[in-house]
């Protein structure tokens, strides 16, 4: 399988994850492609709450070294 450069973080979260790349604060929704996806929901779902998401992108290093080993940033 190939996975292009720019795609190796979603791509760690959506196969070898249980924790979502981004997610609501105000409810149970989630997205592991975009952050933007969840701003839109918030926005749409949550109009009187502020527009937050919670990003798990401090895993994110974990997840590439576990799914690509040997990978370094360029």
């Amino acid at each position: 399988m190939s996975v292009a450069r720019h795609n190796f973080s979603r791509h760690a979260f959506a196969k070898h994850s249980d924790v979502p790349a981004f997610q609501c604060p105000y409810c149970d929704f989630r997205n592991n492609c975009s952050h933007m996806v969840v701003s839109t929901h918030v926005q749409e779902q949550h109009p009187d709450q502020p527009i937050k998401v919670v990003s798990n992108s401090d895993i994110s290093e974990q997840l590439i070294t576990r799914c690509f080993p040997g990978y370094q940033e360029p």
